[in-house]
């Protein structure tokens, strides 16, 4: 049972949730084709993406700033692109090096990701940036996720400091993301208007 302390945080991420995602998919198709072009350009050209030889990222999935694109131009500028695979058992998370969008499988929490058995796990210390997903994000980092903490967890047992980098539309920003101690903030925020770097 979550203790009185924790109640209040649960209870506002959980608000929050809701309104970052009703605000996410109220942008019509054609709205986030533009604005994740646009967040696109922006991520690639920062120097700890064009620099990097291996980028872990997420397949987008729903409403969520589209990836594919930008997963197939860091394939063609000679990049190692990972993707993560979670195990709900051990609530763990895995990189694993992207082939092709036609050999990933939806997992059981309905985004794509690799085949363990068909891909080749990258180990951890060959990332040079991570790009995380998220629902709602503030300007000094704090990042509001679906509530598993796979990112948390992985971030945090990362053999190397690594860049934190995440990618969203303008209207998932909000004045102040409830976060506890454990939740990992990230160090850039790239939008379909700017690069947030965030403050502590």
């Amino acid at each position: 049972m979550p203790s009185m302390v924790d109640r209040p945080i649960k209870e506002a991420k959980f608000v929050l949730r809701q309104l970052a995602t009703k605000r996410r998919t109220s942008l019509t198709e054609r709205e986030r084709a533009v604005k994740s072009k646009q967040i696109a350009q922006r991520l690639l050209a920062l120097p700890e993406v064009s620099q990097a030889k291996t980028v872990s990222i997420y397949c987008s999935f729903g409403s969520e700033v589209d990836t594919h694109a930008l997963i197939e131009q860091l394939v063609r500028e000679g990049k190692t692109v990972c993707l993560p695979v979670v195990d709900f058992d051990l609530k763990s998370m895995s990189m694993y090096a992207f082939k092709s969008f036609a050999e990933l499988k939806t997992s059981s929490f309905g985004f794509p990701e690799p085949v363990r058995e068909t891909h080749v796990r990258v180990p951890d210390s060959r990332i040079d940036v991570l790009i995380t997903p998220g629902l709602a994000f503030d300007e000094q980092g704090r990042r509001l996720g679906f509530g598993m903490a796979f990112y948390d967890k992985f971030i945090s047992q990362l053999p190397k400091r690594v860049p934190l980098l995440a990618l969203a539309f303008e209207c998932q920003l909000f004045a102040e993301v409830p976060v506890t101690q454990k939740d990992m903030r990230v160090e850039k925020i790239v939008t379909e208007e700017r690069v947030i770097m965030a403050s502590s």
